[in-house]
């Protein structure tokens, strides 16, 4: 478990997002985030 939050870890703090959000997929959270906003925008 060590390992694993090793490198991730610090790319999550690069990052300034959650390590839990992040950890997982960081582009798909961020594209959720621009989609969503820019679906309301469109619409």
């Amino acid at each position: 478990m060590s390992r694993y939050r090793g490198p991730r870890f610090k790319k999550i703090r690069r990052l300034g997002a959650l390590p839990g959000l992040t950890r997982k997929r960081p582009r798909a959270v961020s594209d959720l985030r621009n989609q969503s906003r820019s679906g309301k925008k469109s619409q």
